[in-house]
């Protein structure tokens, strides 16, 4: 026996929001020289096809077990884009006071598709330690018909920590050079750290320089990368000597 009339291979895509559809073809047929004893097709013209590829197959015997078949195929295409849901807003918080960054963590996305559980990947690390910046956490969402798209978010993170002090006198008192109305006077050189890094470190006077005799506010100003900043201070004393003209004793 003959098939007639054997559909061509059909392709659609898929309404919105479905993950099958109905598919109709002109219904086939066979033919035989003496008589048909049976026809069969695995799928009938209406039914619904979910997304892929689907074979119908067609068989027919005549009435001395003569027998022919034939297939086609039906492929369903899945064209719409998977969504992530409750993507995060941006993130902004201040880095730990004794490192330059922060961990940060934040409730995972979700994922939504019309088919399959769309599979969802980031390229950051939620609980991760994050450096004083911006940075840009991307997802990717992959559904299993290959439809894919991507989301943003940012994490900065601000450095809100002054630098410290480490080493800064606490005050010097001398007695003038002699012959002079002061001193020349040297300390050991201030030193600073901070969460991140120490930028610059600047003071009102330089160790060596001359003071003249009485009290001498010396100011230092450290700043840190981020331009957060702290100021320190200390008196330089000077004494002038003399000769008590009573006594006769140096004083």
């Amino acid at each position: 026996p003959m098939i007639i009339r054997l559909p061509a291979d059909i392709s659609l895509v898929v309404g919105e929001g479905d993950c099958t559809t109905p598919v109709s073809w002109v219904a086939p047929d066979s033919q035989d020289n003496c008589a048909i004893e049976s026809f069969s097709i695995s799928h009938n013209s209406g039914s619904e096809f979910p997304v892929g590829t689907t074979t119908v197959e067609i068989s027919t015997t005549d009435i001395h077990g003569n027998s022919s078949a034939a297939s086609f195929l039906v492929t369903v295409l899945d064209e719409e884009i998977p969504v992530i849901l409750s993507l995060p807003a941006d993130i902004s918080v201040s880095s730990d006071s004794d490192a330059c960054g922060t961990t940060v963590t934040w409730i995972e996305p979700q994922s939504s598709d019309n088919c399959s559980v769309a599979e969802l990947s980031a390229d950051q690390i939620n609980g991760d330690f994050y450096p004083v910046g911006i940075t840009v956490v991307t997802y990717s969402i992959l559904d299993a018909s290959g439809n894919s798209d991507e989301a943003s978010f940012a994490i900065e993170v601000t450095d809100t920590t002054a630098p410290e002090f480490t080493e800064i006198p606490l005050g010097i008192q001398i007695n003038t050079d002699l012959g002079q109305c002061g001193a020349s006077v040297t300390w050991n050189p201030v030193t600073a750290e901070d969460n991140c890094e120490v930028d610059t470190i600047s003071g009102s006077h330089s160790s060596g320089m001359f003071f003249n005799t009485g009290v001498t506010t010396v100011e230092y100003q450290v700043i840190d990368i981020h331009g957060n900043q702290t100021d320190g201070w200390w008196r330089r004393l000077k004494r002038q000597a003399y000769r008590d003209t009573k006594t006769g004793r140096d004083a």
